[in-house]
This record gives C-alpha cells, sequence and structure tokens, in this order.
C-alpha cells in the first residue's frame, strides 16, 4: 500500500499519511475480505501502512498474515488479552 502501492518503503524510512490499525483475532476469512477491500481500493497516492494486531488468533489467521509479506506489519499477542493495552 502506499506510494508505488507497496508496504516496504513505510518501513525503510518513509512516515506514512495514514496509519490503518486492524484488531483481529480468528475469523481469518472476515481479516482477508478486510485486507483485500483495503489493497483494491486504497488510493496509491497516499502513503499508508497497515498495521494489523493479532490478539493470539488460533486458526489460519497467523498463516494468512505471514504470506501477506511486507504488504502490512503484524504484532502478535503471545497470550490472549482481549486488545487490552494495559
Amino acid at each position: 500500500m502506499g506510494t508505488g502501492g507497496s508496504a516496504a518503503s513505510e518501513w525503510a524510512g518513509e512516515v506514512p499519511l495514514v496509519s490503518i490499525i486492524i484488531p483481529v483475532h480468528n475469523r481469518a476469512d472476515l481479516t482477508r475480505q478486510c485486507l483485500e477491500s483495503l489493497f483494491t481500493h486504497a488510493d496509491p497516492g497516499v502513503s499508508t501502512e497497515l498495521l494489523l494486531i493479532d490478539d493470539c488468533s488460533t486458526d489460519e489467521t497467523p498463516e494468512y498474515l505471514r504470506s501477506l509479506g511486507n504488504r502490512i506489519r503484524v504484532f502478535r499477542n503471545e497470550q490472549r488479552r482481549c486488545f487490552d493495552i494495559t
């Protein structure tokens, strides 16, 4: 996403204009639909980063997120926290 259609430049130093934070827990099907929609409809002229917070998913969600490579950044809770940030 972002300039050039890839997140790689954001991780290399470019500060994204937009950050989208998506919490996920299981439901890989909905996560896939959400991300595919964002990839399809995002404005390539707007530098964007996608940050996914995986709350210890036990389905195929972690594998799917890994398959996206540098298109997204994933932060995974090792214990279920129900998205509690404390």
